[in-house]
């Protein structure tokens, strides 16, 4: 009986550690997925897609997730920088869906947008998910903690689950592959240049500048 007993707390033991690795495992992928962009290392400032140069206004989009601490705590400097870009410069935002919470939470970000009900709401979630660790379960759970601020619960629910808000989050991730992204934030600009995040973030949004002022000229670096 004490042998068996003894067996059987092996094999338990042996699962255990099955599991955690496996679960590091899982961390590691998962994690790796989300940083990757951000700690690319190369002195380049942006590598140029293989695709035509686009004509009409300069655009910057942010690639990001609410889910991501990288994002948040890259947000309030991107806020700043944002308020002195040029008038004909177009800053725009795609929120990533990379599995079922941040699919949740891309749909919410795309109704938000949507109804104007944003610039309210994006620190609110950024602050709640990483300086409270509130959890949001369900797109209800969002529609209650966004209700009275620039929407209100029934139109925020009335437009979450929207065949528009739908193809907007799926053109999105369209965008994300199209770059040829792994991770966020990431900032490509005008669908073509992707840039390294590698470096200090004032660096990124400095080499943005220098790449937004050579577009400008129509001499983008090589």
């Amino acid at each position: 009986m004490a042998k068996r007993k003894k067996t059987e707390a092996k094999v338990q033991s042996a699962r255990r550690g099955i599991a955690i690795g496996i679960g590091v495992i899982v961390l590691i992928v998962v994690g790796y997925g989300i940083v990757n962009v951000f700690n690319t290392s190369t002195d380049t400032p942006y590598f140029a897609l293989d695709i035509p140069d686009r004509d009409g206004p300069i655009e910057v989009t942010e690639f990001f997730s609410y889910a991501c601490v990288h994002c948040k705590t890259f947000d309030d400097l991107i806020e700043e920088w944002r308020e002195e870009l040029p008038d004909n410069v177009r800053f725009r935002r795609v929120h990533v869906a990379f599995n079922a919470e941040s699919q949740m939470l891309a749909r919410a970000f795309t109704t938000l947008l949507h109804h104007g009900a944003l610039e309210q709401n994006h620190t609110r979630i950024f602050r709640a998910i990483h300086d409270r660790g509130r959890r949001f379960l369900s797109t209800s759970d969002i529609a209650s903690f966004v209700d009275g601020y620039g929407i209100d619960r029934d139109t925020f629910q009335t437009t979450v689950d929207s065949e528009r808000v739908t193809r907007m989050v799926r053109e999105g991730a369209d965008e994300f592959d199209r770059a040829g992204l792994s991770g966020f934030p990431a900032f490509v600009i005008n669908g073509k240049y992707v840039m390294n995040t590698g470096v200090p973030r004032p660096a990124v949004l400095a080499n943005i500048d220098a790449l937004v002022d050579e577009l400008k000229r129509g001499k983008p670096s090589a």
